[in-house]
């Protein structure tokens, strides 16, 4: 790293247009393509509602397998402006706040004002952001709290600046409410401040060893008596956790009033913030975190398929990454100051996709975003350190950026054969300069089929059907549940697998996209009650039992709460 140049006016401007440009670009494509919502985005979008309604009624969160900080951010929004397609998708663009000033901060610590300049344009540029924008993964807010803590840490310089290494705990803390998997990022570039701490003399030396003590105790009680499912909160766990971690604090604040600050000292306060912030929605959802862990560790999605998934997508996030990320690496290898960045920012970028492709990543660009901004730091902010190499390379960084965001918007367009090899094809890397286009309409129009759906679940007082998407068939069943949201009804979408050890799907109605003769004898005891489409591949059927009926309702989570009121709610309406 460099010294720390002033930040002048003109960086700032420059930050506030590029991230009010983006946010302008992504809200267009929300509002030009509304029939489109990806994968698991009905889903996710629920979960959202579900914690509004929730904290709209005085209660309080309730165990979940995914964290809440986008849920809760979309929460906030749809108390001022109601649920819809643009509010839902659109509260997600909040998160290139963070995104974005981190990416700038770290190239500045890398190449001064003009490494900031070229790693927001990169960073900007990434055509994985509009698709990852567009629909609803928790990922983009993991990757906005991946940059923030880069950008943090180099801020801190390993944890001894006080203000940046405490700022450094709460987005440690906020990331970890974002996903799990943020960890996988961002642990090996705690190892820094690690090191330094332990160097650091021997009161820093004695807070090392507290830390790692209840980072282990913490672990234990989070797993202990967790396996069976609890629905109620933990509080002697909690509480004993949370004991340790204030009598770390308490220690670093004799220790600093004895021998003054030190790394020991920022990581002590950054760790015991963290816990602070993150620890109790983790002791309050453990028997699920677990269970959820146990299943995602027995999928078979093979590791040379996932590593090509991941390799292809880092590939892409920008033309040509792996080249400049090669150069950036080797001239951070090579200049002493940008070692330690170097080392921890590629230790993020290796450890996520080593452990996603050893453990059967599903074939989805969206895991591995957040190490997206570490590969365009990488790769960018250290030509800030030629005086007048960056200003020539900002406006090529500029221009790609706007190509490979899709050009002229809000346009509908449909995917290009380039799109489709360079981005969407399992990640496969291209040298072709990847741009992202609009999604097209889906080969069935959603809406239709949910009002028949919430009718026969109307009719019935049931809250649950399950879908049955057969391989290679052309749906997205979840988008059923965002279609119930807007009608002010919440379902469930269950799945049933062909190998599966029950007799039948557990629910009285059942949606198949895809040829009926596939499935097994269990579809003989429903009914056909409806049909859309033409093509037998791709053609949705609703099927009822005739006699069983399903009243298993979404429990305490949402069940008879009233439906607030936006407080702007005219302004956003469909």
């Amino acid at each position: 790293m460099q010294g720390r140049p002033a930040v002048r006016i003109w960086e700032v401007l420059v930050l506030l247009a590029v991230t009010g440009g983006l946010a302008w670009i992504c809200l267009g494509y929300i509002q030009a393509n509304p029939e489109s919502l990806p994968e698991h985005s009905g889903r996710s979008i629920q979960n959202g509602v579900v914690i509004w309604l929730r904290l709209s009624s005085g209660l309080s969160l309730l165990p979940d397998d995914y964290p809440p900080l986008s849920f809760l951010v979309s929460a906030a929004f749809y108390s001022l402006f109601g649920v819809s397609h643009l509010v839902a998708l659109g509260s997600q663009v909040l998160f290139l706040i963070p995104l974005l000033a981190g990416a700038w901060w770290i190239g500045r610590e890398l190449g001064g004002r003009g490494g900031g300049m070229l790693s927001l344009l990169a960073a900007a540029g990434n055509p994985w952001l509009p698709i990852n924008l567009t629909a609803y993964f928790l990922e983009v807010g993991t990757l906005a709290m991946v940059a923030a803590f880069f950008a943090f840490l180099l801020a801190s310089r390993g944890g001894n600046s006080p203000l940046p290494t405490l700022a450094l705990g709460l987005v440690l803390g906020l990331g970890m409410l974002s996903k799990w998997s943020f960890l996988f990022f961002t642990a090996p570039a705690l190892l820094w401040p690690l090191i330094l701490a332990w160097r650091g003399g021997r009161g820093s030396r004695l807070l090392t060893m507290a830390c790692l003590a209840c980072l282990v105790l913490t672990g234990i009680l989070f797993r202990l008596e967790s396996e069976i499912f609890d629905p109620e909160f933990p509080v002697v766990r909690f509480v004993r956790a949370t004991g340790a971690w204030i009598w770390l604090a308490v220690g670093a604040a004799w220790i600093r009033r004895r021998e003054g600050w030190s790394p020991g000292v920022g990581l002590s306060w950054a760790f015991a913030l963290a816990f602070m912030v993150c620890g109790w929605w983790y002791f309050l959802s453990s028997s699920m975190l677990l269970f959820k862990a146990g299943q995602d560790l027995a999928q078979t999605f093979p590791a040379l398929e996932a590593l090509g998934v991941l390799l292809g997508t880092l590939g892409t996030c920008v033309w040509l990454a792996p080249g400049w990320l090669a150069l950036g690496t080797l001239a951070g290898l090579l200049l002493r100051p940008l070692r330690l960045p170097t080392l921890a920012m590629l230790g993020g970028i290796l450890s996520s996709t080593l452990i996603y492709a050893l453990s059967g990543v599903p074939p989805h660009p969206r895991y591995i975003l957040p190490a997206t901004v570490l590969v365009t730091s990488l790769g960018f902010g250290w030509w800030g350190r030629f005086r007048w190499f960056w200003p020539a390379l900002a406006p090529v960084l500029l221009g790609l950026g706007l190509y490979q965001l899709g050009g002229t918007l809000p346009e509908r367009i449909t995917p290009s054969e380039q799109w489709v090899q360079g981005l969407t094809g399992h990640g496969k890397l291209s040298w072709h300069v990847p741009r992202y286009n609009v999604f097209g309409i889906p080969s069935q129009e959603i809406g239709p089929i949910a009002r028949r759906v919430l009718s026969e679940l109307e009719e019935s007082d049931e809250t649950r059907l399950t879908g049955i998407v057969q391989p290679g068939a052309p749906g997205n069943v979840d988008a059923l549940m965002f279609q119930g949201l807007l009608q002010e009804r919440l379902i469930t979408v269950e799945y049933f697998m062909p190998p599966n050890p029950a007799p039948h799907p557990a629910t009285s109605l059942v949606i198949l996209v895809g040829r009926p003769e596939i499935q097994g004898s269990w579809l003989s005891e429903y009914e056909e009650i409806a049909r859309w489409g033409e093509d037998p591949a791709g053609r949705w059927t609703l099927y009822r039992h005739p006699t069983r009926r399903d009243h298993d309702p979404l429990g305490e989570r949402a069940e008879g709460l009233p439906w607030p009121r936006p407080l702007f709610e005219s302004w956003l309406s469909p």
